[in-house]
């Protein structure tokens, strides 16, 4: 009797490891699966990414390339100002030096 119900439980343990191995096989299977979904999703959002990337490159690219022009025209803009200055500086400096000799002509002369 003994080894009846050894053998008996025996069947019983290898069917319940055979059903619970084939469950592993089962979920394992649907665990790759939903991994390669994720993948899959991972891959389409790094080719978004990379796509977005290029489109803020070039955005970039051209508010550069819009400053460096905005920076030359301010920078001629101020040349041409300081130029001016310059001329209405001599200018007035020239006037105050000669108002100067004319007055110490007309001091000299008394």
């Amino acid at each position: 009797m003994d080894t009846s119900y050894r053998q008996e439980f025996k069947d019983l343990f290898d069917a319940s490891f055979r059903r619970l191995e084939s469950e592993m096989a089962g979920l394992r299977e649907r665990v790759d699966t939903r991994l390669q979904r994720m993948e899959a999703r991972f891959e389409t959002v790094d080719v978004r990414i990379a796509g977005l990337e290029g489109v803020m490159n070039a955005r970039m690219l051209g508010l550069e390339g819009r400053i460096v022009e905005l920076q030359g025209r301010l920078l001629a803009e101020m040349d041409a100002k300081l130029g001016k200055q310059k001329w209405s500086l001599l200018t007035w400096t020239i006037l105050m030096w000669l108002g100067t000799l004319g007055f110490m002509a007309a001091m000299l002369r008394r």
